[in-house]
């Protein structure tokens, strides 16, 4: 069973395997996308089983208990095997205490493949390529108009068919998407220029400038507090958004152009996969595993001395 509770819309910690709110749980009711044997299996979300449990190829709600009266739930459930193939998606379950209210959102037929979470909201990407958001949406961090809240939707235009993502990230208050092809949209808040291109943002995702999928092909992508950042194919890492700290890895102000961040190449060093690990830093993973980092050092999350830049140091 699950049991939690949380805070702001975040949703919860995907690592436990269920998503909360105050007065409202969302509880991640069954997935097994990894395995059809007896063993016990991977849950989407890095859900937790019970060690008793197999997998819930065929997933039964047993019961939700609110006796609690503050706010937080208990979700149950009961499992068999009917050997059939395993649940890929969750059905996730709202359950609101505050007024009675029992919704049920379904998303089976989808295995959840990749997440993102920023500041006050959370995305998943699901097989099929479709994206969906939820949490706050004070600047359209969800990729659709409305106020938020706990139940997932679709970004707008992110569905699958003419627009098919591989990968999401989401920052402070703004979301990116990966597409087929490897080109780059973001959404949501544009204050720095995080979003990659000139504008005032909003829910519509949109190209990041040059990132096209054709003279640019993007392999990975990151975010984190008000900028962002793509691994190119071949090796090479661009930035953009904000710059104070030198986050970006270039000199200057910052803004929607992607530019390369220093040394980063592709030639001389060549990044396998990059994270925008905090609000004024950034890090990359280089070919043969050595790790390079940038921007703000006042803790020293740069893995060294010193006051830290926009050139990357091991």
């Amino acid at each position: 069973m699950f049991h939690g509770y949380g805070g702001a819309m975040r949703l919860g910690w995907h690592r436990q395997g269920w998503l909360v709110a105050p007065v409202t749980v969302l509880a991640l009711l069954a997935s097994a996308c990894a395995s059809t044997s007896d063993e016990e299996p991977a849950p989407a979300f890095g859900g937790i089983l019970e060690p008793d449990v197999s997998v819930p190829a065929t997933p039964e709600v047993a019961g939700v208990d609110t006796s609690a009266g503050d706010g937080t739930a208990v979700v149950s459930w009961a499992t068999h095997s009917d050997g059939g193939s395993p649940v890929c998606a969750a059905e996730v379950e709202v359950v609101d205490t505050a007024d009675d209210i029992n919704p049920i959102r379904k998303l089976f037929g989808n295995c959840v493949t990749d997440i993102g979470a920023g500041m006050h909201h959370s995305c998943a990407l699901l097989e099929g390529g479709s994206v969906e958001c939820w949490g706050s949406n004070n600047v359209a961090q969800l990729g659709r108009e409305g106020d938020g809240g706990p139940v997932p939707g679709q970004v707008v235009g992110l569905d699958g068919e003419e627009k098919v993502a591989t990968a999401i990230t989401a920052a402070g208050i703004h979301s990116c998407a990966l597409l087929e092809g490897g080109s780059v949209e973001c959404w949501g808040h544009n204050d720095e220029g995080q979003l990659g291109r000139e504008g005032d943002g909003g829910p519509v995702p949109g190209q990041v400038v040059g990132l096209d999928g054709v003279e640019k092909v993007a392999t990975a992508i990151t975010a984190a507090g008000i900028h962002s950042c793509a691994l190119l194919e071949g090796g090479s890492v661009e930035c953009w958004g904000h710059n104070d700290e030198g986050q970006l890895g270039r000199e200057g102000d910052g803004g929607p152009v992607p530019g390369q961040v220093v040394g980063l190449d592709g030639v001389e060093k060549v990044a396998t996969a990059i994270t925008a690990a905090g609000w004024g830093h950034s890090c990359a993973l280089l070919e043969g595993g050595s790790v390079e980092c940038w921007g703000d050092n006042w803790g020293g999350q740069l893995g060294r001395e010193g006051d830290g830049g926009p050139v990357p140091g091991q």
